[in-house]
């Protein structure tokens, strides 16, 4: 199972965050744990 790209993760869950209310700092935060978590693997992957 391919992972969704940072992109296409943007483009379908924001617009579901904002219709939910979710603040857009909390939005923010959690793209950065997601990129965070991205480069994690990668240097994992390295390894």
């Amino acid at each position: 199972m391919q992972q969704p790209t940072l992109e296409e993760i943007k483009t379908k869950a924001i617009p579901i965050l904002k219709q939910a209310g979710v603040k857009k700092e909390m939005i923010n935060s959690a793209l950065r744990v997601i990129r965070f978590e991205n480069q994690i693997s990668k240097v994992m992957f390295l390894w």
